[in-house]
């Protein structure tokens, strides 16, 4: 009796998630231009560079299970997603302003927090914003902003001796060269 009462829960829940966003106001952005930066390793120098971007986001309200499994999205108002992606990877943390402007931060470490990371490591990283997404529901144009790479760069001797090897992995994400920073920018739809 107690499984089937969790089954039917589970079923009404994820029958909820999917109704909230599909009836929810949201938006549809597709990238129409970029630019970026390269790191060259064998000059130890960076380069600007054009760079292809074709991903899509989508703009909405937060599930209920985001809202419950990922810290970040937990009391956001607005999330955004990969096109095709089930779960968003940006947390807006304030709703439209009187302009219409929305901001949006993907920090990469937020998540993990309600995993088994020392205090050491979410000290030094869990701060750390990964990208951006800057929205206008008036024009209808996003900037999409990567700015990890070249200005947080840390070497392995910088690193604290305290990491896990799970966490030494997850610090060589900032060594120089493994992210070029980028920009790109497009046009959104709404969608309902």
């Amino acid at each position: 009796m107690k499984s089937m009462v969790m089954k039917c829960l589970v079923v009404s829940l994820s029958v909820f998630s999917i109704s909230h966003v599909a009836t929810a106001e949201s938006y549809l952005c597709v990238t129409d231009l970029a630019v970026g930066f390269n790191y060259e390793k064998t000059t130890d120098t960076w380069e600007s560079s054009s760079a292809k971007d074709d991903r899509k986001y989508i703009i909405r309200k937060p599930t209920p299970d985001e809202q419950l499994n990922y810290k970040a999205f937990e009391n956001a108002p607005w999330v955004v997603a990969e096109f095709g992606e089930d779960v968003a990877n940006w947390a807006c943390q304030k709703d439209f302003n009187k302009l219409g402007n929305l901001r949006c931060v993907e920090s990469g470490f937020s998540n993990l927090s309600k995993t088994v990371l020392s205090e050491t490591f979410l000290a030094l990283f869990s701060e750390t914003v990964l990208t951006e997404i800057m929205f206008s529901k008036l024009n209808l144009r996003f900037l999409h902003s990567y700015m990890t790479g070249y200005w947080n760069v840390i070497s392995e001797q910088q690193l604290p001796t305290k990491l896990s090897e799970r966490e030494q992995d997850f610090a060589r994400y900032f060594a120089e060269g493994a992210n070029t920073p980028s920009l790109s920018m497009g046009k959104c739809t709404r969608i309902e």
